[in-house]
C-alpha cells in the first residue's frame, strides 16, 4: 500500500514549470496589447499634430528669445523712444482736437498774407482717405472747409506749407475764383485724420521696431522736417462771412469756444 501512494505522488515542480512556459508569454501579449492601444497606436494617429506643436513652441522659444533682445535694446533707447513717440503723437493724433486743427490751418493761411473768410469744419466720413495711405476704416477725419482772399503764389505757398505741417493735412479739394479787381477766391477742402491706438500687450507677437536701423532713422527724420505750429489760440472759433461783416461794424465780441456739435460746411460750388 505504500508503495502504491508513492506512485500516485504528483511532481509539482514540472506543473509549475508547465504553468509559468504559458503564463508569463500570455501576461507579456495581454501586455503588449494594453501598450498598443494606449499609447503607440494614438501616438502615431496624433503624431502630425504634435510634431505641429513642437515646431510651433520652437518658434515661439525663438520669437521670445528675440524679443528679450530687442526690449533690453529699446530699454537702452528709452530717452530716444519717448522723443520720437511725441514727434509722432504730433504727425498723427489721437484725439479730433477741432480748437487746436482749426488754429493751425489758420495760421498756415495767415502767414502767407492771405486773408480768411470763412473756417469752418465738420466729421467727415473715414472713407475718404486718400487711396494709398492706409485702411480707410481705421482713421476718424476732421473735414475742414477754408474760404481765402488773396492772390494766385499766396495760394500756391499755402499748399506748400500743408504739405510741411507736422499735424497730418490733405486738401481733398480746391476751389477758386478771381473777382474784377484781380483778388482770388479760394475755398479749400482740407481732410485730418486722426487715430486712437488701444496697445495691449501680446507675447507672442514679435518686434520689428528697430530703433538703430536705417528705416527708422530716416522716418524720425522725415517728421522732424515738419513745421510744428505751437497754439496761438487754443479757442480758435469758427469763422463765417457774416459774422466777420458783423465784428467789422460792432465792437468785438469775446472769442467763443468751438462748439462740440460742428455745423455743416460751406458748399464749394
Amino acid at each position: 500500500m505504500e508503495e502504491e501512494k508513492k506512485g500516485l505522488k504528483i511532481n509539482t515542480a514540472q506543473i509549475k514549470s508547465t504553468i509559468l512556459n504559458f503564463i508569463v508569454p500570455l501576461l507579456c501579449l495581454a501586455l503588449s496589447v494594453i501598450l498598443a492601444l494606449t499609447i503607440i497606436i494614438p501616438y502615431f494617429k496624433q503624431k502630425d499634430i504634435i510634431a505641429q506643436e513642437i515646431s510651433s513652441k520652437e518658434v515661439l522659444k525663438s520669437t521670445l528669445s528675440s524679443k528679450v533682445l530687442l526690449l533690453n535694446k529699446l530699454t537702452d533707447f528709452q530717452s530716444m523712444l519717448d522723443e520720437n513717440s511725441m514727434l509722432v503723437d504730433k504727425v498723427l493724433v489721437s484725439e479730433d482736437n477741432v480748437p487746436l486743427l482749426l488754429d493751425q490751418i489758420y495760421q498756415i493761411a495767415t502767414n502767407t498774407g492771405l486773408k480768411v473768410t470763412r473756417l469752418n469744419y465738420s466729421y467727415g466720413n473715414p472713407s475718404t482717405t486718400p487711396a494709398g495711405s492706409a485702411p480707410a476704416s481705421l482713421f476718424n477725419e476732421v473735414d475742414v472747409s477754408l474760404s481765402t482772399d488773396g492772390n494766385y503764389d499766396q495760394v500756391i505757398n499755402v499748399l506748400k506749407d500743408t504739405e510741411t505741417a507736422a499735424r497730418i493735412l490733405y486738401v481733398s479739394s480746391i476751389r477758386y475764383t478771381k473777382d474784377k479787381e484781380g483778388v482770388i477766391n479760394t475755398n479749400y477742402s482740407i481732410l485730418s485724420p486722426y487715430l486712437f491706438v488701444q496697445s495691449d500687450a501680446v507675447t507672442d507677437d514679435p518686434i520689428e521696431l528697430d530703433v538703430s536701423g536705417q528705416a527708422f532713422v530716416d522716418f524720425i527724420n522725415r517728421i522732424k522736417a515738419l513745421r510744428i505750429y505751437e497754439v496761438v489760440n487754443p479757442n480758435m472759433q469758427v469763422i463765417d462771412d457774416e459774422q466777420e461783416e458783423k465784428e467789422s461794424t460792432e465792437t468785438p465780441a469775446p472769442a467763443v469756444p468751438v462748439p462740440e456739435e460742428a455745423p455743416k460746411p460751406l458748399p464749394l460750388d
